[in-house]
């Protein structure tokens, strides 16, 4: 009941005061006047409503009604167009023939002023027509064709779109009916031909305005007649979205809107699909103009109210103002008084107001505290009574010692504001930070003052925690991190000591992150602890990804044991928040023990999540390093050590040999035909097949050996602590060898990949890092030079051998620039006609002083170097130029065909160059055919035949080199732009005796001639070998059976005699 009582007074209270303002004359003249205002625009509000919703209605009906009228109108005209049609079509098909003037005559077809009506035969050849204008063939217009291809009438004629006639330039639409002859076939088309304007010469300004729109739309989008005002169009084509919504839409004239045809004109439109004709009429009336009228009104009324209700406010606010006036003065003193006490009482300020103590010379000499607020009292931990009416020396003690008498001297002097932070000691209480401003008043100062100890302490954690971010950024080791991590929290968590534990390899089990604060013992016990469900709350946290706390450690009773064992004693309370990655993965856990039993509190909540964020960062920091130390030694594909590792690893064990006399094997490895295999099945399978081959390669060395990957295929492997005289090293190298040899599966097929190994031993081969590498990396070309799938060891004679390679590469690169090479050409007959149509150029080398080199020995040098590219260049413009004077003196004109290296074509520049030499040579692109192997264009399938392409489109022919030899795909061959596939002579040279040889070179020609290209046949020496190709339909062959590769000039002798065989098959 009391209760009750004292909450009806309190509304009491809030309720008098407002009816009294309520009451108050100033108050009740802008009320009445508002109360009229709201009346009499309610009034207009209504009126204006109704008029518009009449307005629209009218429009709406108005649409309506006009496209009723419209159908009806278009109806009478489409249906009697058609009935002319049908009567010439029935005289036509009941006759065998028409005369329109006849029909004319007898008033059968329409006005010939306005229609225009023709016949034509089934060839489209005008017959007969109304008028003279009339095309005379109509065979490729749509409305003929269309009846053309028609077997049967259609309902409706067909309606033709907007065309110029061809004779007049006018507009017109033409409908057309098909005719039949007496056998029921197609005779020729009836036709008439009308303006756009004739169905929209019913526009009516008078009801539709200026901006009305009359139409008539084909259901195929196109708008055959559009009447805007005095503006007609015609032809306008349509969306399929805005066909659909014609299709869809009969009626949109009760909410205007703007269509597709409306040209952004807002418009009650009304559609109607013409029955029996593929045409639609349209009717819009524009919004703006409907709405014109009933807007007039709207304004009238709008300004009569505005001009009432600005008479009636200028009234009320004259008669509210003299009110006010009269009550501003009554309320000012009291305000004022309230000001103060709510703003110092609810303030979380401290408000001081001092009156200032005065000498007889009129200085400052002290304050005495005249009122302060309840959070004064707080501030200076002295009671109301103590306070008011004291001195500030014993409010403030230090006030003298501080400068702060001097300082409220000084504003109370100068009105200058004064600002400061200072420490201040309460009486039997702990010091705090406080902010002062302190401002001159009357007599005296007023001080406002403000515990700023939460943003002082915060300022301290954000240093502390910046510090610790910067040995992140600086890479101090984790430990060192962890450890001013964890001391940080625990100056922020009273009574706490913490341990980071981090989550080892296997992430099964802790190791120890840092426990500055805890007994060694702590750290050997934790290390190796179980993460998981069952384990302690440290295991439990980071195996649930959240926080465990146990407030009570006597109820765990575990918990206790462990603590006990680890040397933690004294502590009521465990806490483990988990460390988390930035994607939500257990990094590890903040463990803490704490002296007194509860959960952790919001601010010890908040400092144990940025801590652990803090922590997470930096255990991410120093996992990212180590991964990028790792990839920085370290191959991205298998793993295994890179080349920089390498040489760190092999200058150590060669260190370590020197010492103890031992000795160190290095065994380059490099894979066989492993680029066949990356190029025929894709680089992925290469990828698995270096994978798999690196884990065996690993799994046959002992751990103190080292695999390394150089890159590709080619492997290094470091046999570390041999005993000098290489006993047992044989037998590790087999067992390399046979695993590497073991079945591969790629692609879902099983391969077999052995290698070629090179072997340098220290100190027999070497005795640095740099010569063991480079003599096994020569034993190993010595091994492929053996016919691979072997290993060698490293010898003086292979170094030797590797300096010959090096001098014949030296002088290679001076052979061009010295002209010591030359093309001879073997000339390409034709078995049909026997007659040489073609020669193949050929490179050859003069050295200076070893003679004629061959060129298997320099072309293999030249495309290691990169010297191939100038080399073809040269190759090129030699023939091209060659080419271009035999047929400058007179001979018949043929194709010359040069061999195309990998490097030459994979040039970005390779069809410009092409381009230069037949320009500068002056040779037609036809008589230039370049070879290329089919590996060369299976390296980038697509980017080869981009080139080919190229190639093909500027006149130069292309042709398959060596095919049969290569890995192409057969699906892809069909698309490559050539002319010609050359059998290898591999495949020609065992003819006609081997019968794999047989079937190969038949199934090439078969191929060739399935794909209508052409197929010469190389190395043909003997007459067994010409006469099976010849009869399996090989019409192309070149070889020595007809003639060795000549110089130019004996190639102009051959020319120039009669075709014959040589007796004794070759020259």
């Amino acid at each position: 009941m009391a209760a009750q009582i004292i909450r009806l007074r309190r509304l009491d209270a809030k309720v008098r005061p407002a009816l009294r303002r309520l009451l108050e004359a100033y108050v009740l003249f802008p009320l009445f006047a508002a109360m009229l205002l709201v009346l009499a625009w309610t009034a207009v509000i209504h009126l204006v409503t109704v008029e518009h919703a009449v307005a629209r209605g009218s429009a709406a009906e108005l649409s309506r009604e006009l496209a009723d009228t419209y159908e009806a109108q278009l109806v009478r005209d489409l249906v009697a167009i058609d009935q002319a049609l049908k009567t010439v079509k029935y005289v036509y098909e009941t006759r065998g023939s028409v005369r329109l003037s006849e029909l004319q005559d007898q008033g059968l077809l329409p006005f010939a002023i306005v229609f225009k009506v023709a016949v034509t035969d089934s060839d489209g050849r005008l017959r007969d027509a109304t008028r003279v204008q009339a095309p005379a063939t109509v065979l490729d217009q749509p409305y003929f064709t269309v009846q053309r291809d028609r077997t049967n009438d259609s309902p409706a004629p067909f309606v033709s779109g907007v065309t110029r006639n061809a004779t007049t330039g006018v507009p017109e639409i033409i409908f057309s009916r098909r005719l039949k002859n007496a056998a029921g076939e197609f005779a020729g088309i009836v036709m008439l031909s009308v303006s756009p304007g004739y169905f929209t010469n019913s526009y009516d300004h008078s009801r539709m305005g200026n901006e009305g729109v009359l139409a008539l739309l084909g259901t195929d989008g196109v708008m055959r007649a559009e009447q805007v005002g005095d503006r007609s169009s015609w032809g306008a084509i349509l969306s399929t979205t805005a066909m659909r919504v014609a299709e869809e839409s009969s009626d949109l004239s009760d909410l205007p809107g703007v269509q597709p045809w409306d040209h952004g004109v807002r418009r009650y439109t009304n559609l109607r699909q013409l029955q029996g004709f593929p045409l639609i009429a349209i009717v819009g009336l524009a919004q703006e103009e409907q709405l014109a009228p009933f807007r007039s009104h709207r304004r009238a009324y709008v300004l009569w109210a505005s001009l009432g209700s600005v008479a009636l406010v200028l009234l009320a606010a004259a008669l509210s103002r003299s009110s006010w006036q009269l009550t501003v003065s009554r309320r000012r003193a009291r305000r004022a008084q309230q000001t103060y006490y709510a703003a110092s009482e609810a303030s979380l300020d401290a408000f001081f107001v001092l009156r200032s103590e005065l000498d007889a010379s009129g200085n400052v000499i002290g304050f005495v505290v005249q009122d302060t607020n309840r959070r004064g009292f707080d501030l200076s931990g002295l009671p109301r009574d103590g306070l008011i009416g004291c001195s500030l020396d014993l409010a403030f003690p230090r006030s003298r010692n501080d400068g702060m008498l001097d300082e409220f001297a000084s504003v109370a002097r100068t009105g200058v504001v004064e600002e400061h932070e200072w420490v201040h000691e309460r009486p039997h209480a702990s010091s705090i930070w406080l902010h002062r401003q302190v401002v001159r008043v009357e007599d005296g100062v007023v001080v406002m003052m403000r515990d700023i100890s939460s943003r002082k302490h915060a300022e301290v954690r954000r240093a502390d925690q910046n510090r610790v971010l910067e040995m992140i950024a600086t890479s101090t080791p984790l430990p060192e991190v962890l450890s001013s991590m964890i001391q940080l929290l625990e100056s922020q968590i009273t009574g706490a000591v913490c341990a980071a534990l981090l989550c080892d390899d296997d992430g099964r089990h802790f190791k120890l992150g840092a426990a500055p604060s805890l007994p060694e013992r702590y750290g050997k016990q934790i290390r190796g602890s179980l993460i998981g469900p069952d384990a302690g709350p440290s295991g439990r946290a980071v195996h649930w990804r959240r926080p465990v706390y146990v407030p009570d450690v006597t109820q765990d009773a575990h918990l206790s044991v462990q603590m006990q064992s680890c040397g933690v004693h004294g502590y009521g309370a465990c806490w483990a928040q988990p460390i988390l990655s930035h994607d939500g993965c257990a990094l590890g856990v903040l463990t803490m023990f704490v002296r007194h039993s509860h959960e952790p509190t919001s601010d010890e909540g908040q400092a144990i999540a940025m801590a652990t964020r803090i922590s997470g960062i930096a255990i991410e920091r120093s996992q990212a390093e180590q991964r990028i130390r790792h990839m920085a030694n370290h191959d991205a594909l298998t793993g295994l050590p890179n080349r920089t590792l390498l040489a760190d690893r092999l200058n150590q064990v060669l260190l370590h040999a020197q010492r103890y006399q031992r000795g160190v094997t290095v065994v380059f490895i490099d894979l066989d035909n492993f680029k066949l295999i990356n190029d025929s099945l894709g680089h992925r399978a290469g990828d698995n097949l270096l994978k798999i081959v690196a884990e065996r390669m690993v799994r046959c060395v002992r751990r103190t050996d080292t695999v390394v990957r150089l890159g590709g295929d080619e492997f290094v492997v470091v046999l570390f602590d041999q005993a000098q005289e290489g006993v047992g090293i044989t037998q590790t190298i087999e067992k390399i060898r046979d695993a590497i040899r073991e079945p591969v599966k790629l692609n879902d097929q099983n391969f077999q990949v052995t290698c070629s190994m090179g072997l340098a031993s220290y100190p027999n081969d070497g005795l640095d890092a740099d010569t063991l590498l480079m003599n096994a990396d020569a034993a190993m070309y010595r091994a492929k030079e053996m016919g691979r799938n072997n290993y060698q060891l490293y010898t003086s004679e292979i170094n030797i051998k590797v300096h010959e390679k090096l001098r014949l590469q030296e002088q290679l690169r001076h052979a061009l620039a010295n002209e010591e090479f030359r093309l001879v050409y073997q000339p390409q007959v034709d078995l049909q006609t026997e007659k040489i149509f073609g020669v193949e150029a050929l490179l050859r080398w003069d050295h200076p002083t070893e003679g004629l080199v061959s060129p298997t020995t320099f072309i293999p040098l030249a495309e290691e170097t990169g010297l191939i590219v100038s080399i073809g260049d040269w190759v090129l413009h030699t023939a091209c130029r060659q080419n271009k004077a035999w047929q400058d003196a007179g001979m018949a004109p043929m194709t010359i065909s040069v061999n195309v290296s990998a490097r030459q074509f994979l040039q970005k520049d390779w069809v410009g160059r092409v381009a230069h030499a037949l320009a500068v040579c002056g040779l037609d692109a036809q008589y230039l055919e370049l070879e290329l192997t089919e590996s060369l264009i299976m390296q980038d399938l697509d980017g080869a035949i981009a080139i080919m392409t190229q190639l093909q489109a500027m006149g130069v022919r292309l042709s398959i080199d060596d095919f049969g030899t290569g890995y192409s795909s057969l699906s892809a061959l069909k698309h490559f732009p050539i002319v010609r596939l050359k059998i290898d002579q591999s495949f020609v040279r065992e003819l006609p005796d081997g019968e794999d040889n047989r079937a190969i070179a038949r199934a090439v020609i078969s191929l060739g001639r399935q794909l209508n290209l052409k197929v010469i046949a190389e190395g043909v020496e003997t007459e067994k070998q010409l006469n099976f190709l010849r009869d399996n339909d090989c019409h192309e062959i070149q070889g020595y059976h007809y003639s060795k590769p000549v110089t130019p000039r004996e190639l102009e002798q051959l020319l120039r005699e009669p075709f014959a065989w040589p007796a004794q098959g070759g020259v």
